[in-house]
């Protein structure tokens, strides 16, 4: 049977995960032959599948709707794996609870972690609201008021498989990502088994 594998990367609000996760994503997509699904944890918010989950639409970032939240994606991801070889999401996932909760769903999963001081992520994100072609008042209410770090706690007991320090605005982010891209990818390959780099 096919190896299958899931790519999870987990940090803080404006930590880099999704900058992360998306170039991942692009790079596989562009030199590998395989079927590669991206899933953003933002994109995955505003989806259908909320609609119905009045728990979570009340406060859709209390701990109790990030806990519901893990196990709605944790069911999308097994659907989806069936049809890609390669999955990759990206969440918060301010709980160690909630990583081995994925760790133990996925047979064959990979974790890293985009650590990043408070409030360099704190600031990245407030200007990623700010500079969106949709500026909504009420989005950034509830980013300000529902913070992991802040008004929840962020545990960061060792879960991860790579840990990539992104707490500071590098100016020679190319050559940093492509040297953590490596380590990546030798996770991948072992993961999959495969002798061939893909970058």
């Amino acid at each position: 049977m096919k190896k299958k594998l899931v790519v999870h990367f987990f940090g803080l609000s404006g930590s880099g995960k999704t900058t992360f996760s998306k170039k991942l994503y692009n790079i596989l997509k562009k030199k590998n032959k395989k079927k590669i699904y991206f899933l953003d944890g933002d994109e995955f918010r505003r989806s259908k599948i909320f609609k119905n989950k009045s728990t979570i639409s009340k406060n859709p970032y209390s701990t109790k709707s990030r806990s519901i939240i893990a196990k709605l994606k944790s069911n999308y991801i097994q659907k989806k794996i069936l049809h890609y070889d390669i999955i990759i999401f990206n969440s918060i996932s301010h709980s160690k609870s909630i990583r081995l909760f994925f760790r133990k769903k996925f047979k064959n999963y990979l974790e890293i972690f985009i650590e990043s001081n408070f409030k360099t992520a704190y600031e990245r994100k407030l200007l990623q609201i700010r500079n969106s072609k949709k500026l909504n008042v009420n989005k950034i209410t509830k980013f300000k008021n529902n913070l992991v770090g802040k008004d929840i706690k962020f545990d960061i007991s060792k879960t991860w498989d790579i840990k990539i320090n992104n707490s500071t605005n590098r100016k020679d982010i190319n050559n940093y990502t492509k040297s953590n891209f490596k380590l990546i990818d030798l996770k991948i390959n072992e993961k999959l088994k495969e002798p061939k780099s893909y970058f």
